[in-house]
């Protein structure tokens, strides 16, 4: 599994707090039969008992240390791809920002029906935008208006 798919389970999994609680219990769970398991290996090769705890102890850090890089490597790359993402979404907002100035002084030099549509289709795609894409410094209403849709 690559640590893109990884990170895809990882952002499903952290979605809700029952998917939280879930993993959390899976996870205690499997450490415990991990921790028992090591145990018993130990027990059957006969480990005197002053070493005994301390390998244990050693195998099952060394078994959370790696679920713990897993972990942290998938959200980082869940991270990157999130970037990623919104990189090329202010892209798409600075492209058809541009485009949308461009076909905004092309009316200059049309008839007076064609200036009028091209005024108004402009000017519902900027508010478009601007509701999609809110400008740093605008007021907080769009960020009111999905925090509270949410």
């Amino acid at each position: 599994m690559s640590f893109e798919r990884f990170s895809i389970l990882i952002g499903q999994l952290y979605d809700s707090n029952l998917r939280i609680g879930l993993s959390v219990a899976l996870g205690t769970v499997l450490f415990g039969i991990f921790g028992y398991s090591v145990d018993s290996a130990m027990t059957g090769l006969r480990i005197p008992a002053e070493i005994h705890a301390g390998m244990v102890g050693a195998v099952v850090g060394l078994g959370a240390g790696l679920a713990f890089f897993l972990l942290m490597a998938g959200l980082r790359e869940r991270r990157m791809l999130l970037a990623d993402e919104i990189r090329r979404l202010a892209e798409l907002n600075h492209t058809v920002r541009n485009s949308l100035n461009l076909i905004a002084l092309a009316h200059y030099s049309a008839d007076d029906a064609h200036k009028k549509l091209t005024l108004e289709n402009t000017a519902r795609i900027a508010e478009k935008l601007r509701e999609l894409f809110p400008v740093v410094g605008s007021s907080d209403k769009w960020r009111k208006k999905r925090h509270d849709s949410l």
